[in-house]
């Protein structure tokens, strides 16, 4: 039914946006790290 092919797309892109988020958090958290560590 349509409604349940939009719960599902909805539910898709609701998770690729999850991991996108915790991507750019990793990168940001990885990078803060390593200035840390650089500026001593």
């Amino acid at each position: 039914t349509p409604q349940r092919h939009f719960g599902f797309e909805a539910a898709a892109w609701y998770w690729h946006f999850v991991d996108v988020v915790w991507l750019f958090l990793f990168v940001c958290i990885y990078y803060l790290g390593r200035s840390a560590i650089v500026a001593g």
